[in-house]
């Protein structure tokens, strides 16, 4: 046994998985011994049930990310068309950073592989809660990298 897999009490959680057959040895300090022809059980230690705990978290996080950016999307196309908008909307000019609702120069998205950069979802009067959304990838703009405005050189004959 490892330190790294060892329980405060001195044991590990056993996984059975289907079609295990197994004896368990006291004398042994309860060691388990597979019959023949049977899968081998499998010791979880603490170390690897943290990490398939945050395997499994990080999973499921990015799975309701997925289905918040395809409802997002969703009613971004619906309102686009109820204004009369094409829908996906042509790129900005300069497709580079673009401004969020508050003013705050964004990037690319955090939680999304495909996004580009920030594209506010403009002339949309008619449904404001859409207005913090990012166009392309349907996540809001607190979830793109806050960008620093690039700044202007000083004046002639300004001192430094």
């Amino acid at each position: 046994r490892s330190a790294g897999q060892d329980c405060s009490l001195g044991f590990c959680a056993i996984g059975l998985p289907p079609g295990t057959a197994a004896a368990v040895h006291p004398a042994r300090g309860a060691a388990l011994w597979p019959a023949l022809g049977s899968a081998a059980p499998h010791k979880i230690g603490q170390l690897e049930a943290r990490e398939r705990e945050a395997r499994v978290t990080a999973a499921q996080r990015a799975r309701k990310v997925e289905r918040e950016r395809t409802k997002a999307l969703g009613q971004l196309e619906e309102a686009f068309r109820q204004a009369a908008l094409p829908w996906p909307p042509a790129e900005a000019d300069g497709s580079g950073p673009q401004l969020d609702y508050a003013g705050v120069l964004r990037g690319q998205c955090l939680d999304t592989v495909g996004c580009s950069g920030y594209l506010p979802a403009t002339h949309l009067a008619h449904a404001p809660s859409l207005a913090m959304l990012c166009v392309r990838c349907g996540c809001e703009c607190s979830r793109h990298e806050v960008l620093r405005a690039p700044e202007c050189p000083p004046a002639n004959g300004a001192a430094e």
